[in-house]
């Protein structure tokens, strides 16, 4: 999602345009420490921290870095943890009063549908898959259509190489072993990981492209 990329420094102010070698560093920035955000989440991060509603210092200097995308990103990991935090309790419904409206549902599975098609063609198109793309969508997508139908002995042994391979990204990318616990600990982050591991199995099977 190179384009992407640029059009957040763009939206950040950065008038000089990117290299081709700087947009995929940063995808693979975002896609090895912040994969448990999707392409939304990343641009929402941005448009936050354009608009002053982020607690870090969002001025560009000119230099739509690791470090600032890293700081960017991680402000709004936080926005979101305290935006959890802070719902009031009576607004804490069943989760089966949490159901959106109707529209809505299906504007999420238009999105969904979407995600998957666009995947789907990126692959045909380029032989391999993309390094930052929504894979929850995607995921969601296939499992509503019942393209999620492994035995539950192979879904299981899917979950645990997901896993191990996912503890193994954090070890190798985190900075000390403390925070490698610390990153393992957010559900989130396993569960997304395990969604694109799927998709990645799934989709090598169907389409043959470059892991």
């Amino acid at each position: 999602m190179a384009e992407m990329v640029g059009n957040w420094a763009i939206m950040m102010g950065l008038r000089k345009p990117l290299t081709d070698k700087e947009r995929e560093t940063l995808v693979q920035f975002i896609d090895r420490q912040f994969y448990n955000l999707t392409i939304n989440d990343v641009t929402l991060a941005f448009e936050l921290g354009a608009a002053g509603k982020l607690e870090v210092n969002a001025e560009l200097y000119e230099n739509f870095s690791l470090p600032y995308v890293g700081k960017i990103l991680e402000a709004y990991q936080k926005f979101l943890a305290q935006a959890k935090l802070h719902v009031p309790a009576a607004e804490r419904l069943p989760v089966e009063k949490q159901l959106p409206p109707v529209d809505q549902k299906l504007a999420d599975a238009e999105e969904e549908k979407y995600y998957y098609d666009s995947l789907v063609k990126y692959i045909k198109e380029h032989g391999k898959f993309p390094l930052l793309w929504d894979w929850v969508a995607a995921y969601f997508y296939m499992e509503d259509n019942g393209m999620v139908d492994e035995p539950a002995g192979k879904i299981w042994e899917i979950k645990v190489k997901a896993r191990d391979e996912f503890i193994a990204t954090i070890k190798k990318h985190a900075e000390n072993r403390e925070a490698a616990l610390r990153a393992y600990s957010v559900p989130n982050s396993l569960k997304a990981y395990r969604m694109k591991y799927y998709i990645h199995y799934k989709l090598a099977h169907l389409l043959n492209p470059k892991l």
